[in-house]
């Protein structure tokens, strides 16, 4: 398995991200690394301002996990978790698991009623993967 990019900001906090065939992981220590990592200040109905206003703990935060496009490319998908939100504790994973649905909704489709096993199983073969990087990187327990 390849290791996670380390990419620094200008506010010099670290976010790793990590390409897989599908989609850009993403793992911030705040909310508003995400609009550093894409240097944008609005995406997805969300501010870097909100995010500024909203103090991020490890049970409340203004962007715990997100999947979307890429604001400045449709055609690419990423994932961003939070890493304020881990807790060294099984909500870990169902925040992992909980993206990763999301995902899945995205890389394979929105056809629950042809594609129902092959979207829960895509984004829980993903959340493992997600979840053992992490793992082998430190950031999981």
């Amino acid at each position: 398995m390849k290791k996670i990019k380390l990419f620094e900001s200008f506010q010099n906090e670290e976010i790793f991200s990590k390409q897989f065939s599908d989609f850009l992981l993403i793992v911030g220590k705040k909310s508003e690394d995400i609009f550093t990592f894409f240097n944008v200040d609005e995406m997805h109905g969300l501010s870097r301002i909100g995010a500024q206003n909203k103090k991020d703990t490890k049970d409340s935060a203004y962007i715990a996990g997100l999947c979307n496009e890429f604001p400045n490319d449709p055609s690419k998908t990423f994932l961003f978790l939070n890493s304020i939100r881990f807790n060294g504790d099984f909500r870990d994973y169902l925040l992992v698991m909980h993206e990763t649905m999301h995902l899945s909704f995205e890389v394979i489709g929105r056809n629950v009623e042809n594609d129902e096993e092959e979207i829960i199983t895509w984004g829980e073969e993903t959340a493992i993967k997600i979840c053992e990087l992490l793992k082998s990187n430190g950031l999981f327990q």
